[in-house]
């Protein structure tokens, strides 16, 4: 995995692990929104949801996120 989805990767987990203080979940969540809008997520999600080594949560978040880029991109 790349270096930049390394970090959509530990910016994920900051959003959904219970821990994080809303600092640090708050910077993850605006960094997540800024990756969804670009054009490189679309490989990203691809790659993020191939892997095997992703969490339940963390895949559930990605494909939150896709859900939203595909309703605000495409239409649906």
């Amino acid at each position: 995995m790349d270096q930049h989805l390394q970090q959509v990767q530990e910016a994920a987990f900051a959003v959904v692990h219970p821990n994080t203080d809303s600092c640090t979940r708050n910077a993850a969540s605006r960094f997540l929104e800024e990756w969804t809008a670009s054009e490189a997520a679309w490989q990203g999600f691809y790659a993020l949801l191939q892997s095997t080594s992703l969490d339940v949560s963390l895949r559930l978040l990605c494909l939150q996120l896709l859900q939203a880029k595909i309703r605000r991109e495409v239409g649906y």
